[in-house]
């Protein structure tokens, strides 16, 4: 149960959220507000976790690169698995996704160019035209 000092305090602590997603342009979610600003203690905990969040930026904490685009064409029916968008989705949805392959040379070729996948990366998908 709260007390009227933390009650205060994320009361205060809302409203600073709320200034700040009003000069990014966004609306304020509840659920991300930290119970307890002057520790910065989020108010949903996972278990286990009992510390301070530290805020930082993406590029302080990993390195972000980019890979080159693998065009639709490029993709063959044996090989090394190219994990698309649509894989992610399938996977959340619990649906079954025609696998897609790109060839050993391309793969060494675009490993070059901009790395491979190692265990623990976090791979970000993105989707366009």
């Amino acid at each position: 149960m709260m007390n009227e000092k933390d009650k205060k305090l994320s009361t205060q602590e809302n409203d600073e959220l709320g200034m700040m997603n009003a000069e990014s342009g966004s609306k304020s979610n509840s659920s991300l507000s930290t119970h307890n600003s002057s520790f910065n203690i989020p108010a949903i905990r996972f278990k286990g976790f009992n510390e301070e969040w530290l805020a930082s930026e993406l590029g302080e904490i990993l390195d972000i690169t980019s890979a080159a685009r693998v065009h639709k064409e490029e993709w063959t029916d044996v090989g090394v698995p190219f994990f698309r968008t649509s894989d992610v989705v399938s996977i959340h949805k619990g649906l079954e996704n025609k696998k897609a392959f790109i060839s050993f040379d391309l793969y060494k070729e675009l490993s070059t160019k901009s790395g491979s996948v190692k265990k623990d990366d976090l791979l970000i998908t993105g989707g366009g035209l």
